[in-house]
């Protein structure tokens, strides 16, 4: 019989993959369980396919795993947290075809532009755990009140759309008022229509963060070299 330890992903690491040991207890053999933030490129075949960059511009990484998801319920171009291990042989971070454990809707918001004053007003108070960018994704690992409507924002300040330095804000509200308790999230922010621009160098990302208040804006810079 298999018992498997998964943790929450982001938690040992400020790059995109979690690591943790599987063990079978009937011959001890153990192996590793990865998870990636991973865009569900669609079904091919009796397979279904994901893409995922491990962080900033790093190459993109396409993995395969057995089985399909209903289109109608993920769409293609879904953002999930896909648990997995590496069959033998094959190395992390190399595409290929991988044994899929789970799958896990998380958050997603896209930049709108707004006005300086709306876009800096969307402030609310988070408990930053990490934050990091994937590609034109800015992923983040938060905690906050527990609330099933909770919906994350992501802003971009118009007065600096143009500039090679764009001001993007991070936020969430709730659709009810929010239970005691808190719970993690894991939230992929898509700031294509913003970091796609050619004149676009750098992005500055702006969040309330209880957890460090003294660290509340992040620079991601872009790799001109891979352009």
């Amino acid at each position: 019989m298999k018992h498997t330890l998964i943790t929450t992903a982001l938690t040992l690491s400020l790059a995109a993959t979690a690591v943790v040991t599987s063990c079978d207890d009937n011959d001890g053999e153990s192996y590793e369980i990865y998870q990636n933030i991973v865009t569900f490129e669609g079904n091919n075949g009796r397979n279904m396919e994901f893409s995922y960059q491990e962080i900033d511009d790093s190459p993109v990484i396409t993995l395969t795993a057995a089985g399909n998801l209903d289109h109608k319920t993920v769409p293609p171009r879904s953002r999930l947290l896909l648990t997995y291990y590496l069959p033998e042989g094959m190395t992390y971070g190399r595409s290929g075809t991988v044994n899929a454990r789970a799958l896990e809707r998380v958050r997603t918001a896209t930049a709108e532009i707004l006005p300086t004053d709306e876009a800096a007003e969307r402030n609310a108070p988070i408990y930053v755990y990490t934050m990091y960018r994937s590609g034109h994704y800015i992923n983040l690992y938060c905690s906050m009140t527990d609330d099933a409507k909770r919906v994350f924002t992501l802003s971009a300040d118009e007065s600096t759309i143009g500039t090679d330095t764009p001001h993007l804000y991070v936020s969430s509200v709730t659709a009810t008022d929010p239970v005691a308790h808190e719970r993690n999230y894991m939230v992929s922010m898509d700031m294509a229509t913003v970091w796609n621009d050619p004149s676009v160098k750098a992005v500055k990302v702006h969040i309330n963060n209880t957890n460090n208040i003294y660290n509340t804006t992040f620079t991601f810079n872009k790799n001109l070299t891979n352009l």
